[in-house]
């Protein structure tokens, strides 16, 4: 590989982690935001990000087969997670358009979504038969009951939302038991029951896509958990940056040899400038990781600058890794 193209590959990668920098902010939101038209939108951004990871991974590091999955690149792995991701805003934008009641709530005479319908409910009672708490939902004269627990969200108003609906924007490839799933999940707003559906989503997905794709999803349903628990965002440790680690390396070197002597110092302190200067002007150009980088390489023993380094660090901005795991504390932790 000639210099030309070391350069332009290096680029090329640099533009690769500007493009994902968004998105560990972004998906932090997400393991904290309840709000389902937020979230549509906050998906929607990490599957732009996903989409664009995928049109310029080629370029960044070439030809990049998944192990364990016979071969599939890693750029059509992030396309598909961008396309998961988008299917899943799909679902929060449902939920955000409907109406939703706690079934502790619910009135005869009023309707809930029932098997692709909307159905009235004949009777409504509260705590009977052995388990209390639970919501008997009598649907019509000789309709089913649903039972429901009392602090259950019921689908009381909304747009019509039915398999066919749902099944009109996903390709033959997908199963009818997979855009089942997405349908209820479309029809679901717990946070705790949408994180199971989308753990089964994901199998479907995985076997469709690949695992490395279905991952974004598995990370998605983690943050449903978070949401539901209540967890709020808490700060990461902060490294310091390479020009304050230079300045205080300066700063030191020209305490130290100043007050003695004068004329050496100007020397030290000369080539301590070239040195920070050019330690600076290899990482603008990439040709060494960051200091985030170099603490994830001592954490799992790469060597630095080695292949197995190299793509590491893609990884570390694929669907499921750091990037869509940030540091959050449950509400019920907090206060311990």
């Amino acid at each position: 590989m000639s210099l030309t193209s070391i350069i332009e590959r290096r680029k090329a990668q640099r533009r690769y982690f500007a493009t994902d920098g968004p998105a560990h902010a972004i998906s932090r939101r997400l393991h904290t935001s309840a709000d389902p038209a937020t979230r549509a939108g906050l998906l929607d951004a990490l599957a732009d990000i996903d989409a664009e990871l995928a049109r310029q991974h080629p370029a960044a590091w070439g030809p990049d087969p998944i192990e364990h999955e016979n071969g599939r690149d890693m750029a059509e792995s992030l396309a598909s997670s961008a396309s998961l991701l988008r299917h899943l805003a799909d679902t929060e934008r449902a939920v955000a358009a409907a109406s939703w009641t706690p079934a502790r709530d619910l009135k005869a005479g009023g309707r809930i979504w029932c098997e692709d319908r909307w159905a009235g409910l004949q009777t409504v009672t509260t705590g009977s038969g052995p388990v209390p708490g639970v919501v008997h939902a009598h649907i019509g004269p000789h309709g089913p009951t649903r039972v429901f627990g009392e602090n259950d969200l019921v689908r009381t108003g909304g747009p019509d939302l039915t398999f066919v609906d749902v099944a009109a924007t996903f390709g033959p490839a997908v199963s009818i038991a997979e855009i089942t799933l997405w349908t209820e999940l479309s029809l679901t707003a717990d946070r705790d029951a949408r994180a199971e559906l989308i753990d089964q989503i994901a199998d479907h997905a995985a076997r469709r896509v690949g695992g490395q794709a279905a991952e974004s999803l598995v990370s998605m349903a983690v943050a449903e958990r978070d949401v539901a628990a209540g967890a709020i965002d808490a700060p990461h440790p902060q490294m310091p940056s390479r020009a304050s680690i230079a300045v205080f390396f300066v700063v030191i070197g020209a305490m130290l040899v100043i007050p003695s002597h004068p004329v050496w110092a100007l020397i030290a302190l000369g080539l301590l400038l070239v040195g920070a200067a050019a330690g600076l002007v290899i990482s603008a150009v990439g040709l060494r990781p960051d200091w985030a980088t170099v603490w994830s390489c001592e954490q799992t023993g790469e060597r630095l600058g080695s292949a197995a380094h190299v793509r590491a660090q893609a990884a570390r901005c694929r669907p499921g890794s750091w990037r869509i795991l940030p540091r959050i504390v449950r509400r019920t932790d907090a206060t311990t």
